[in-house]
């Protein structure tokens, strides 16, 4: 979700970034890397043709689940954030995966968003319908499963992201609220 701010000088202006800045904003990956890997082709090459000062990839959260390559796409972004401008927002989907190394009992609703695609893209046979003791093993072989870069960028992604005029956010706006 993209938003913008408004302030009584800006009202007769369109929204704005800052000169020479140019903002991506991509959403909603959802585990698929084939598709990723299009959106990033198109981005260096729109980056090539029409060169700004300033590019900064903005990443609006929901990265895994659904798709069979969750995995690969982190591994995609881990590589991205080290040789482009980028800003990774959280989304719900990335809030399960996290908690669900602590409690392992969410596996029923995770698995409802695309969960049991995600642990089988890190080499893990989830069942269906997996009991408490089944969830938690789960939850133990996935801990082991996740790359330490993975726990890092999943522990540094933000809430919101801010640039000129545009207010950045996975979903759930609260005016008023940072």
């Amino acid at each position: 979700m993209i938003l913008f701010q408004s302030s009584l000088s800006k009202k007769n202006r369109a929204p704005r970034v800052p000169d020479g800045v140019r903002i991506y904003a991509i959403g909603d990956i959802h585990g698929r890397a084939d598709l990723l890997n299009q959106v990033l082709k198109r981005i260096d090459s729109d980056m090539a043709t029409n060169p700004a000062s300033k590019n900064i990839e903005v990443y609006l959260g929901d990265y895994i689940d659904r798709g069979p390559s969750s995995r690969q796409v982190l591994d995609r972004l881990v590589a991205r954030n080290h040789t482009h401008r980028a800003v990774f927002l959280k989304g719900n989907h990335e809030t399960f995966m996290t908690d669900f190394v602590s409690n392992p009992s969410i596996l029923e609703d995770w698995q409802r968003l695309g969960g049991l695609e995600t642990l089988m893209s890190y080499g893990i046979k989830p069942s269906i319908n997996a009991d408490t003791a089944a969830q938690a093993s789960l939850a133990a072989a996935f801990d082991m499963a996740l790359p330490d870069s993975h726990r890092r960028f999943l522990v540094d992604l933000k809430a919101s992201y801010t640039c000129g005029d545009f207010f950045f956010v996975h979903a759930g706006v609260r005016p008023g609220l940072r």
